[in-house]
Parts: structure tokens; C-alpha cells; sequence
């Protein structure tokens, strides 16, 4: 059986789906903490998980969406690597 995980940079998709709850009032790029027993029922429900699966897959389809679309567009007129000709005298 595969084990489902939520990477660490996950997280953040998962607080803007309003799907995780920090304790307290972080500020917006700070530190987060979470309720460890917070987060062992909510792993017990089905449709919890259905919906941080669904949030943190739609988010990686518009964040390689919008990648693709810059690189169809031009976005990378520049070579993505230079190389200097080594001078010998």
C-alpha cells in the first residue's frame, strides 16, 4: 500500500486552500506551527484527504500550466547557459 504524503512545500498551498490552520496569527512569510493532534484526526478523514490531493494537484497543473506557456510564449530568449571561449596566448 502506498503511503500518501504531503511534501514540505506543500504546506503553503495547503494554508492558501484553507485546508491547514496554523496556531495563531503567523505573519504571512513567517513560521508556522501546527497542532500535532490537529493533524492526526484530520489524516483520519476521507475527505479531508480527497481535498488536500485535489488542492495540491490543481496547483501543480496551473504552476507547470503557466511554465509552459511562458516557454511557448518566448519567456526564455535567453540560453539558459553561456559558455566564455577560453583565450590562450
Amino acid at each position: 500500500m502506498e503511503r500518501n504524503s504531503v511534501e514540505r512545500h506543500d504546506i503553503p498551498v495547503l494554508v492558501a486552500a484553507r485546508l491547514l490552520k496554523p496556531l495563531g496569527n503567523p505573519q504571512k512569510n513567517g513560521i508556522k506551527f501546527f497542532a500535532t493532534a490537529e493533524l492526526l484526526e484530520l489524516v483520519k478523514d476521507r475527505a479531508w484527504l480527497v481535498k488536500v490531493t485535489n488542492a495540491v494537484n490543481q496547483h501543480w497543473q496551473k504552476n507547470n500550466a503557466s511554465k509552459k506557456n511562458s516557454l511557448a510564449n518566448g519567456a526564455l530568449s535567453k540560453p539558459l547557459l553561456t559558455f566564455k571561449q577560453n583565450s590562450y596566448e
